[in-house]
């Protein structure tokens, strides 16, 4: 019976790692969708706390993505001065857009446009190539923070948040109405 008990504790301990496990991986990535107008290029300004970062994007209806990333020095989007840090292009055969990079913790802009974006042209917001426009879905690997006004899709875990604060405003509004 003592082993049985002790059977059961342990399958309890590891249902609960797996739990905790799978709830800090939702937790982990972060995942922004945005659009790049014609002969455009659009950013993604976020802070990192830093190590190893993936970024997938996956041009939805975006043609052949290209993505460019560079470290954030406070110069304005269309005007970038930041360090150049990586760049990727066709990514797989779907023609996403895959790049793996170790950053310090700090702020950076991942510039998006279509293929043969150029240094020149990422910097400066005005793409030379000629395309049409489209949506994309940039997916990071690791907990980052917008800060350009690019709303993150929310991850499972922050639902529950998200749902109280929700909650709360429609009582808070019924209690106003009623008075």
């Amino acid at each position: 019976m003592f082993n049985s008990f002790i059977s059961k504790g342990q399958t309890l301990a590891a249902a609960a790692m797996i739990c905790a496990a799978t709830t800090q991986a939702a937790q982990a990535a972060t995942i922004v969708d945005g659009t790049v107008g014609a002969n455009a290029v659009d950013y993604i300004f976020f802070d990192f706390d830093g190590g190893a970062l993936q970024i997938n994007l996956d041009g939805v209806t975006l043609g052949d993505p290209m993505i460019r990333l560079f470290d954030d020095n406070g110069s304005a989007a269309g005007a970038l001065t930041g360090t150049f840090l990586g760049v990727n292009d066709d990514g797989g055969p779907g023609l996403n857009s895959e790049l793996s990079v170790t950053l310090l913790n700090g702020s950076y802009v991942l510039a998006v446009g279509a293929y043969f974006l150029s240094d020149t042209e990422a910097r400066s917001g005005l793409a030379s190539t000629p395309f049409l426009p489209g949506t994309y879905r940039a997916t990071f690997s690791d907990d980052i923070t917008v800060t350009n006004g690019i709303a993150a899709v929310p991850l499972p875990a922050s639902m529950p948040l998200l749902l109280i604060g929700v909650g709360a405003l429609g009582a808070a509004r019924r209690r106003a109405a009623k008075a």
